[in-house]
């Protein structure tokens, strides 16, 4: 939960004046790694079904407007990887 936690801070931390676009694409796009990771990915699949249950009602009451950036975003995060190939595999 601390990576998804700190995952929204850097996310929120885009809005004040020091404002760090590259750091935040390179930590979503290392998260979004370790999401798809064997090892890890049951675990942050279930972090983000249990935000999902808290977040999705509140944003279809009170922000119905926000339904279609979450929607592209979870589109994009979830897209899955093609198998890596490692050269020493």
């Amino acid at each position: 939960m601390s990576t998804t936690g700190l995952e929204y801070l850097v996310t929120i931390s885009l809005l004040s004046w020091q404002r760090n676009i590259i750091q935040t694409f390179i930590y979503w796009q290392l998260l979004k790694l370790i999401y798809h990771a064997p090892l890890t990915a049951a675990y942050h699949r279930s972090v983000w079904v249990k935000i999902g249950r808290n977040a999705n009602p509140l944003i279809d009451q009170y922000c119905p407007f926000f339904g279609t950036p979450v929607s592209a975003v979870q589109r994009w995060w979830l897209r899955c990887y093609n198998t890596l190939l490692l050269p020493f595999t």
